[in-house]
């Protein structure tokens, strides 16, 4: 944020966080990274990182956003997510306004057009996830430290992946596997 404040976060799964929550992890990484540090301020949350709900819509109804899990299950951003299923919602809503149908047969437009727009990208990316939370800490820290390479101003998520599978090659792999089973998944 500036010279002498700085945001500092942590996130973690929730079957990973037996022998401590989330706070004392937090806690433990500023005492030791920030020895001077003072806490101005606190926030606590959660981040929805499930696959997205199986049904998102049902008779006079659609769910969109966090609430329907249609959160990147890697980073935990949703807010784009979130925007794009709205901004869909919103179409099918004013398209069955117009129309007079609001039973769930109709309302699917909006879960078939999210599954086309980024739901099948969502799927691959939570199996993807699932890889990563079964990693070892080991290749986890390997893969950090090949992304660590990449200049701030050539940071995306495809120079991310490129890094990642120059230095762990069997990542590719992974992520094929992980993209079949979420194809497999859609049928």
């Amino acid at each position: 944020k500036s010279d002498s404040t700085a945001n500092v976060g942590i996130g973690i799964a929730g079957h990973l966080s037996h022998e401590k929550g989330p706070k004392e992890y937090l806690d433990e990484f500023v005492a030791e990274k920030f020895r001077n540090a003072t806490i101005t301020y606190t926030v606590y949350g959660g981040v929805p990182t499930a696959a997205t709900l199986k049904e998102i819509v049902k008779d006079n109804f659609m769910i969109v956003g966090d609430a329907a899990r249609q959160v990147n299950p890697i980073t935990g951003g949703g807010i784009v997510q979130g925007m794009i299923a709205g901004s869909i919602a919103g179409k099918v809503a004013a398209e069955a306004v117009k129309k007079g149908q609001f039973d769930a047969k109709f309302l699917k437009k909006y879960h078939k057009e999210w599954d086309k727009t980024l739901g099948n990208t969502q799927k691959v990316m939570h199996n993807m996830k699932e890889k990563f939370l079964f990693m070892t800490d080991e290749r986890f820290n390997n893969l950090v430290s090949f992304c660590k390479k990449i200049p701030s101003d050539k940071f995306s998520l495809k120079a991310l992946f490129a890094e990642a599978v120059k230095g762990d090659p069997k990542l590719m792999l992974d992520v094929a596997k992980s993209f079949v089973v979420s194809k497999i998944k859609l049928k």
